[in-house]
């Protein structure tokens, strides 16, 4: 895979192996296999894609596991409503409790024990 940058825009494209590359005078040409040309309308340099580190990894893992919480705690804030019977209220609030305080497990992100809902 062969990848490009937008030096304008940022945008990355990636081409595969059998579009050939050739440098010219006014920037980069792109043939494909069949000897097609590839109409490129923009300013593209060559662009080594770098790995998310480690923290990015995890950053991103944190978010989806909150995305999930977020969304088990928003199908749960009925029951927390001031005209919702207090034995609702009181039966949710652990399990609403034990959500907020998935994050703070030690296995967090990867390794998350759900509450169950009541």
């Amino acid at each position: 895979m062969q990848h490009f940058i937008d030096s304008a825009s940022g945008q990355i494209y990636a081409f595969d192996e059998d579009v050939e590359v050739v440098q010219g005078k006014d920037g980069y040409e792109f043939k494909m296999a069949s000897g097609d040309k590839l109409e490129v309308q923009c300013t593209l340099v060559p662009h080594e894609p770098v790995a998310p580190s480690q923290a990015e990894i995890d950053a991103a893992a944190g978010a989806a596991v909150r995305a999930k919480r977020d969304e088990a705690l928003a199908e749960t804030d009925w029951t927390q409503l001031p005209d919702v019977p207090a034995a609702t209220r009181d039966k949710y609030g652990p399990y609403r409790q034990d959500l907020r305080d998935v994050p703070a497990q030690v296995g967090f992100p990867y390794d998350v024990e759900w509450p169950r809902l009541p």
